[in-house]
């Protein structure tokens, strides 16, 4: 068997849905490592590509982060509604009278924007 590289690790723990589109998350994972080289520098660069892939898988990897980059793919925007609606609903367990319509509204916005 091969020995796996960063990409062939990337392609592993990536879902099917963004398989396609590989070299944006490829592309912002160097720009993560560049941004913040001196803390990755002590863990290795092998552990943060897998940390950022993993994170990605796990759907967390928008947290964060820009809404021109949560709108980028299909994945980012699922993701972003999955997040989103996790908060939400802990809120309204927790007692949260009109959280729920909020949220429809606030997911209303989100597709007026043109995000599928």
């Amino acid at each position: 068997m091969p020995p796996r590289t960063c990409c062939t690790v990337a392609l592993l723990w990536l879902s099917v849905s963004a398989l396609e589109h590989v070299p944006f998350y490829i592309e912002d994972a160097l720009s993560q490592l560049l941004e913040h080289k001196e803390e990755y520098t002590q863990f290795g660069i092998v552990r943060f590509f897998a940390d950022y892939f993993n994170s990605v898988r796990n759907g967390n990897h928008i947290l964060f982060r820009e809404f021109s980059f949560v709108k980028a793919t299909p994945h980012n925007r699922s993701s972003f509604l999955r997040a989103f609606w996790r908060s939400f609903r802990q809120i309204g367990k927790n007692g949260g009278k009109g959280v729920i319509a909020a949220g429809h509204h606030v997911g209303a916005a989100y597709n007026a924007c043109g995000v599928d």
